[in-house]
């Protein structure tokens, strides 16, 4: 069969269209509806014979194929020590020793009952299965509808203005991460000051920003892999600080994902390091970054962020925190989830001092705050900055949604701004919600909004809708403290089941998964347990007394 040449053919639709374009194109080709330039000559392919070429053998059918211990598929056996030493030197990460062949991992899941094919056909959900061991339980939405019906699970407190939102019941301790220095923290910090004057930016005087190319996860060890900032802030800030009372300890981040998920929503998959540390259940946030591969881990991807141009253009850092990284102020903060006492550490985007009347307050003097001089407990933890109330911490919004023009009114029109007040404003409780709409086509912003942060969480805590969401979050937390105190170690792995990987049968996004932790995970070290739970002693000298009557029963058995 003759080839067809197909001369003058644009460049954007041989990169929608590829090499092979469909019939329409070659019409729409003689046609003059194409601009003048640019143009590039492409060939018409005939189609291929599948009697006569065999695809590509697929990298999970090659026996050569490893499993590196990071999650990633390696395209050789030879390459695993390259990959670890390209990764050590780009990312600073180390990847565990232990390898498998891609055939024999898959088959150690079927044996489990789990499908992975689909998983090894989109190398995406790779990192969901690094580390997994037996398989214990299976939640879906359904059990908890049921359960939250049977037991009434409790709402959260439905107050507008708790002692969660109060000058000092809220918060516990903050640090602020340094540009360039990884682990280094700024303690108290301080968030970056909201600057936009009112009227600054409306549809007759919009602002033009170019977004921001960034990597959303280029600090992810620091911000979900570790607790060691929370308790180099609490050593300076609150050191007589314990958690015994303490039932829940995680990332807001976590708990806005887990709402999302009860929410029934279509969410990305998720993955948790679930842990009991004395009588707290903590959720450790494993972030998708290293999912993809070894090559998206050398060139971590980068995407236009609207929001965070926007943030730099509304917020100021102050003069003494010049080297403070943008969005890398956290707080660790009180909540309230149901039955459960929470510390959430939650990301503050900005702080504001609004004229308003019953607002915070002028802003806090620069003397106010952890002294400078003081020395600091280790070389990643350096005194410096202000303790800012929570009554002036704010949330930035930003949408493509036409919202009417702002004003600076504190009243508030049920229904107003309600598709801006998501889960991880209520998970992170902000006083101040501000929200920013802009054009998608002209990059321009023209309205932006400030609201009563306690008005919305009110108003969006009533919905029955919400409600449910609530309910089925209490009871998904019940149920996997329940699992995680009865499993080995008194640790599991979480994770949510995408469309073609878990038991078989699964709908999409409608069960979640826990799974025994095949390797250690260690995010607290010893010192800090002992420290800061007051149980964590006791519960230590059990454990040592009866694996003293195991030993001990072992040599009378062998004895007789």
């Amino acid at each position: 069969m003759r080839s067809i040449s197909l001369p003058l053919v644009p460049a954007a639709h041989v990169q929608r269209y590829g090499w092979r374009p469909l019939l329409h194109l070659v019409e729409s080709a003689r046609s003059s509806a194409f601009p003048p330039w640019p143009y590039t000559p492409v060939r018409i392919l005939p189609p291929l014979d599948p009697s006569r070429h065999r695809p590509p053998e697929s990298p999970r059918e090659r026996d050569t194929d490893l499993i590196c211990g990071c999650g990633v598929l390696v395209p050789a056996a030879k390459r695993i020590e390259k990959h670890r030493k390209l990764s050590w030197f780009a990312l600073g990460k180390v990847c565990p020793e232990h390898s498998m062949s891609a055939p024999a991992y898959r088959r150690e899941f079927e044996r489990q009952g789990l499908r992975v094919i689909d998983m090894f056909a989109n190398p995406a959900y790779s990192w969901l299965t690094v580390g997994l061991d037996k398989h214990l339980v299976d939640i879906e939405l359904s059990e908890l509808d049921r359960e939250a019906q049977q037991h009434m699970v409790p709402l959260p407190d439905m107050s507008g203005f708790s002692e969660y939102d109060s000058d000092r019941g809220a918060l516990i301790c903050s640090y602020s991460k340094i540009s360039g220095r990884r682990g280094a923290v700024l303690v108290p910090g301080e968030p970056p000051e909201y600057i936009l004057p009112p009227g600054a930016v409306t549809k007759e005087r919009p602002v033009y920003l170019e977004p921001e190319m960034t990597d959303p996860h280029i600090d992810r060890d620091e911000r979900f892999g570790s607790w060691d900032p929370v308790f180099g802030a609490l050593d300076l800030m609150n050191p007589n600080f314990r958690f015994d009372d303490i039932d829940i300890m995680a990332d807001a981040a976590v708990i806005q994902n887990l709402i999302t998920y009860c929410s029934g929503r279509p969410t990305k998959p998720l993955r948790f390091v679930v842990n009991m540390v004395s009588n707290t259940l903590v959720l450790n946030h494993t972030v998708d970054m290293l999912r993809t591969g070894l090559g998206h881990q050398l060139r971590p991807y980068s995407r236009p962020r609207y929001g965070v141009a926007f943030e730099k253009f509304a917020t100021r850092c102050p003069n003494h925190l010049r080297d403070a990284a943008h969005g890398g102020h956290f707080r660790l903060i009180r909540h309230r989830i149901g039955p459960f006492a929470c510390a959430l550490r939650a990301e503050a985007d900005a702080a504001y001092y609004g004229p308003y009347s019953g607002g915070p307050g002028p802003k806090p003097p620069e003397g106010d705050g952890v002294n400078d001089a003081a020395e600091p407990t280790s070389g990643r933890v350096i005194p410096r900055g202000r303790i800012i109330s929570q009554t002036n911490i704010a949330e930035i919004k930003t949408n493509i949604l036409p919202i009417e023009v702002g004003t600076t009114t504190m009243d508030w029109d049920e229904g107003r701004f309600m598709h801006d007040m998501s889960s991880d404003t209520w998970a992170r409780r902000p006083r101040y919600f501000i929200s920013a709409a802009r054009d998608v086509d002209q990059h321009a912003w023209f309205a932006v909004h400030l609201e009563d942060g306690r008005v919305l969480r009110q108003y969006w805590q009533k919905d029955l809708y919400h409600q449910g969401t609530l309910r089925r979050l209490v009871a998904l937390l019940r149920r996997v403290h329940d699992v995680v105190v009865r499993a080995p170690g008194q640790a599991c792995i979480l994770i949510t089941t995408p469309q073609g990987f878990g038991p078989p049968g699964c709908d999409k996004w409608q069960k979640v998964c826990l799974f025994q932790c095949g390797t250690s995970h260690q995010y607290m070290k010893e010192e800090d347990i002992s420290r800061y739970w007051d149980t964590a002693d006791i519960k230590s000298e059990k454990k040592k007394k009866a694996r003293k009557n195991r030993e001990r029963k072992k040599e009378r058995i062998k004895t007789l």
